[in-house]
């Protein structure tokens, strides 16, 4: 950030002459996920620059669910309540951001805690099994995300290979279940 142009982008411009033809003599191409009134997409900004004052546009402007993504500490997860999203997802984003942010297993335990039992909690870190997945619901997600190994399992099988990790998954999280007594993951 900023873009800037070198050797390589004219190489990767000659290997997809249709896309860049279409770009150079299209409209400026639009980030779809900034294509409100009020909000101007631009590559110089870091989106770290988004504050309470963005999420609180954000909320007025978006009259659906607005979910939160990336929380990972205690006091953000009680203002983010108090600033009236309807749920949040604890995640690291795969450790891709900041390698040595707390780990998100021990937030989602502590923001449960805080935000109480009633409160919509999501968890999407580092989920490899049905048995890791048991064990986020057990420290208070709602819900969990598998990201990296349905990739993996599209990747390796297509659709057939994502039906099989879903019958892997689903497998693995009845056996944790009965090994540990629980019949039903409402009752934590």
């Amino acid at each position: 950030m900023p873009f800037k142009i070198g050797p390589r982008q004219f190489i990767d411009f000659a290997l997809h002459p249709k896309w860049s033809l279409s770009a150079l003599f299209g409209a400026k191409p639009q980030m779809a996920n900034f294509e409100m009134d009020g909000f101007d997409f631009d590559r110089t900004e870091s989106r770290a620059a988004a504050n309470w004052e963005t999420l609180a546009r954000l909320r007025d402007a978006w009259p659906g669910n607005l979910v939160v993504k990336g929380v990972l500490d205690v006091e953000d997860a009680l203002a983010l309540k108090k600033a009236g999203v309807d749920a949040i997802q604890v995640s690291s984003h795969g450790a891709r951001q900041l390698e040595c942010a707390p780990a998100p297993f021990l937030a989602l335990q502590d923001i449960r805690a805080a935000l109480g039992d009633d409160f919509p909690l999501f968890f999407d870190s580092g989920l490899r099994s049905g048995e890791d997945a048991l064990r986020a619901i057990v420290a208070g997600a709602d819900f969990v995300f598998f990201g990296r190994i349905l990739q993996f399992a599209i990747a390796a099988g297509g659709e057939p290979g994502l039906k099989q990790l879903w019958n892997v998954l689903s497998d693995e999280l009845s056996i944790a279940m009965a090994q540990t007594g629980m019949t039903d993951l409402a009752v934590r």
